[in-house]
């Protein structure tokens, strides 16, 4: 018993030291700055290693206790001396461990998915399967039609938003800031055109489908295919029309109701070129376009770290708020020479 209550005292005493604190501090701030160094994203790197090294876990649950254990020591020390000084700091310090030990459960339990989806699709989550997230729809606020030369000024009117409900819940998701559905977090990452196309012979539909292309910026081309096709299809955004002004000319793009290029390939041959406001045949085959559709990108976290991060800025700005009171309290004091002292405070 006295060799394990020995034990015990030392390991607490070794946790407990400003040196293991310093020695872990400046540890991480050798491998920070090393890493930063030699890798693009320094603090991405470390918060990877965080969720996937057990090393990375154990030091910094050490550190953890380590402060835990410190303030403990402070704040039976300081307490009776300057109870509103030390409240005030141990508030702070709270906040700051919060911070911390959420930044920790967020790298250690976070999961994330990023699925590309369209109106009337149902999302579903690795986490929580049985639930489904229905797209309702999506608003992307695309400007009605815009010049390229004003590319730089982005294609967005506003920010994109679009309408999920789960389990008769309904809410609306943007890009920032994201929203919460119970444990699961979402927002839009990108927004775009989905064009559709629908192939027939004699009148009679033989494919019909969707794609989320990226079109834009104006320019780009990308690819719609049908399963168990042999034709691909290449599309590209063209301008309705083209403003000329002396030795300029503008290209007058329309996002409501698009005008595409289109090249057919058979296999890797090209067999046909044409506009998608005019009518296109092959192979026996008549190609139509349907209304166009929108898809998003979805960032889609679970992260169980979110709220105690939160909770920690919280408490910190209090402390810190306190602190700043109690020393402009402490300050009046002096500056009007009152007697007696406010560090029992």
């Amino acid at each position: 018993m006295k060799r394990a209550s020995k034990a015990i005292r030392w390991t607490l005493t070794v946790l407990s030291s400003g040196s293991l604190t310093v020695w872990l501090v400046t540890s991480w701030l050798v491998y920070y700055v090393t890493l930063a160094m030699w890798a693009e994203e320094a603090f991405a790197t470390f918060a990877a290693l965080m969720g996937e090294s057990r090393a990375f876990q154990f030091l910094y649950v050490t550190f953890l206790v380590n402060i835990v254990l410190r303030m403990g020591r402070y704040i039976r020390s300081g307490w009776s001396r300057a109870y509103f000084r030390t409240f005030s700091r141990a508030v702070t310090f709270c906040g700051v461990l919060l911070v911390l030990t959420g930044f920790f459960v967020s790298m250690v339990t976070k999961q994330a998915i990023r699925p590309l989806v369209g109106q009337d699709d149902v999302l579903r989550t690795p986490w929580d399967p049985n639930t489904g997230y229905v797209i309702e729809k999506i608003i992307p606020r695309l400007q009605s039609s815009f010049l390229d030369i004003e590319e730089g000024s982005g294609w967005f009117a506003y920010e994109p938003r679009m309408l999920i409900s789960r389990e008769g819940d309904r809410e609306v998701v943007g890009a920032f800031p994201p929203s919460r559905f119970g444990r699961t977090w979402m927002h839009i990452l990108q927004c775009g055109l989905g064009p559709g196309l629908r192939l027939l012979r004699d009148e009679h539909t033989v494919r019909e489908g969707y794609a989320a292309l990226r079109l834009l910026p104006p320019g780009g081309t990308d690819y719609l295919e049908f399963d168990r096709s042999p034709y691909r299809f290449m599309l590209k955004l063209l301008p309705k029309t083209v403003i000329r002004k002396g030795d300029l000319e503008a290209g007058l793009y329309d996002l409501e109701n698009p005008l595409y290029e289109i090249r057919v390939f058979r296999g890797d041959e090209s067999i046909l070129r044409a506009r998608s406001d005019e009518v296109i045949e092959f192979d026996g085959l008549r190609l139509e376009m349907l209304p166009t559709e929108y898809w998003a990108l979805l960032d889609v976290v679970r992260d169980d770290g979110i709220l105690p991060v939160a909770g920690g800025f919280l408490m910190t700005g209090l402390g810190v708020g306190l602190v700043l009171l109690w020393g402009i309290a402490v300050l009046i004091k002096r500056v009007m020479g009152a007697q007696g002292s406010w560090e029992t405070l």
